[in-house]
């Protein structure tokens, strides 16, 4: 299942929400270990932000994972199309940690319970 459709949701995401969005983005760590994911979200999961994975492809998010990235998988069914409670409830559950004067008014920080 192709994950364009859920890279588009989440830059209509990063319109509505005023978040920023990287897609095709990639990082090289300090071991010379190059982490690709198709979207990056800064400011959110941590003060480097997290990658986001198709969940029916694990092979980069564990790779991620075993670096210390924070990552979230997401179900491309549930995500190829942009529902803002939806995205701001991740966003949430993943916690802001940008600066607070950039804070976005929508976030509650509420975690899933």
């Amino acid at each position: 299942m192709s994950f364009d459709k859920v890279k588009s949701a989440w830059l209509q995401a990063a319109n509505d929400l005023e978040i920023e969005v990287k897609t095709d983005f990639s990082y090289t760590t300090s071991a010379n270990v190059t982490i690709r994911t198709e979207i990056f979200i800064p400011n959110f999961g941590n003060s480097f932000g997290f990658f986001v994975y198709s969940l029916f492809d694990m092979e980069e998010h564990l790779k991620a994972d075993k670096y210390g990235f924070k990552c979230c998988a997401l179900n491309p069914m549930y995500y190829s199309t942009y529902n803002r409670e939806r995205f701001i409830d991740i966003l949430n559950n993943m916690e802001y940690y940008g600066d607070d004067s950039n804070k976005p008014t929508w976030y509650t920080g509420k975690k899933w319970s």
